[in-house]
């Protein structure tokens, strides 16, 4: 069972807490059976026990691929230890299903490839797929060692080298993430695909401003997965939400630098493309491109069309963005651009009690399609200024149905 609402520490399964800290007693039959806590804690497999080497340089990928498939056998509990220290690791897949809940503790340092034979064109660093009843935490770091890769990606057409993501969740149902930290990644920092009913909280992620595609998380065809706590400074997106997800919660994280929260980009296939319920609250931005992104690609000639929907964007301080509340069914990062509009539908969006400043004088852009104007786009209690001198922040609208509640600065445009 997953508990939703309540504070940040809601939705986590809470077994994992009473099965450490409570003796249980099971009735049966008139008499009772006590399970002690020493008996309620998780079988450990550690990785030096399977031969795991902490010098930084040896390849520790059999030995951590060992000691998971020995835990993912064993009928119960089982925790995975990566001890303090520095592990080398090629390319890792950690697969299930496993027996019993699973953690994977990793307190060390795990170290990414620099070699460009060891990383180009490999799409994933660290895989885990198709495990139930998942946790990771421990405090360590995944270093990605991105700045051997970064000068391979500069994607002046849109067709990039492969370049690893530094984890891929791919199938990962009732599990948590957290105490984790991920640094200079060469791609994505953590990639979500196809997840249920997901925690993550307490997580760290940190590139440079000016590395190329090292979007903090990102999260598509997934469902019911929630982030909290997150402190994300990197070189694109701190959270980026492609198609086909649903009811994700963003709460109490701090994006910059970055590219801010974006949904999308959608509509370059030909496939339906949706995303729908997205709740982004209490959240800060510093210094980031933008701040509360949508966009879709203006004309892709294979848009199969979708639905952006049901959003809410509130309590949110943006400082120095500069662009802080963006939707743009115009994204063209590769020109030339068809002129045809997006065939994406936008409706039901809220931007609600945001405040700050605003690095230009465009504040909130609502740029929606022409044969798909937005519906429904409210901004409410709204109070953006603009940093320069040439005048007062502006809005900027097309083909948008905006409702203005309360006091927004700037004015609403429609």
């Amino acid at each position: 069972m997953v508990v939703e609402g309540g504070n940040g520490n809601s939705g986590k399964r809470q077994w994992w807490w009473l099965w450490q800290t409570v003796a249980v007693a099971v009735v049966k039959g008139g008499g009772s059976v006590c399970i002690t806590n020493a008996q309620l804690q998780p079988k450990v497999f550690d990785v030096f026990q399977y031969g795991a080497v902490a010098d930084g340089k040896t390849d520790n990928s059999k030995a951590f691929s060992k000691a998971w498939n020995e835990s993912c056998k064993w009928q119960g509990r089982s925790s995975v230890l990566i001890p303090l220290g520095s592990y080398f690791l090629n390319s890792l897949v950690l697969s299930g299903p496993c027996n019993g809940p699973v953690e994977l503790l990793i307190k060390g340092v795990l170290k990414a490839p620099s070699e460009p034979a060891q990383f180009l064109n490999t799409h994933n660093w660290i895989i885990i797929q198709a495990v139930q009843n998942l946790r990771i935490t421990g405090g360590g770091t995944l270093d990605g060692q991105g700045a051997s890769g970064w000068s391979f990606n500069t994607c002046s057409t849109g067709h990039c080298p492969g370049l690893p993501a530094s984890m891929l969740l791919y199938f990962i149902n009732n599990s948590e993430i957290s105490h984790i930290n991920s640094l200079n990644s060469k791609n994505v920092h953590l990639n979500i695909f196809g997840c249920r009913d997901m925690n993550l909280s307490q997580i760290g992620i940190s590139a440079p401003g000016d590395s190329p595609n090292t979007d903090g998380i990102h999260i598509s065809a997934s469902t019911n997965i929630r982030l909290s706590v997150m402190n994300i400074a990197t070189g694109d997106d701190c959270v980026s939400l492609g198609p086909e997800n649903r009811r994700i919660h963003i709460s109490k994280s701090f994006c910059g630098p970055g590219h801010g929260i974006s949904v999308g980009s959608l509509g370059r296939t030909d496939e339906e493309q949706h995303v729908t319920r997205l709740v982004v609250t209490n959240c800060t931005f510093t210094r980031t491109l933008n701040g509360l992104r949508i966009k879709t690609w203006a004309g892709a000639p294979n848009d199969g069309g979708g639905v952006v929907s049901n959003m809410l964007f509130d309590s949110i301080v943006v400082n120095d963005v500069s662009s802080p509340i963006n939707i743009d069914q115009q994204y063209c990062p590769f020109p030339p651009c068809r002129q045809d509009s997006s065939l994406i539908q936008i409706a039901n969006i809220t931007f609600s009690n945001i405040q700050g400043t605003s690095a230009t004088r465009e504040a909130v852009k609502l740029v929606c399609s022409e044969s798909k104007p937005g519906k429904n786009i409210v901004l409410e209690n709204i109070n953006l200024k603009y940093l320069g001198h040439e005048g007062p922040a502006i809005s900027t609208c097309a083909h948008a149905n905006v409702i203005s509640r309360g006091q927004v600065i700037p004015p609403a445009c429609s």
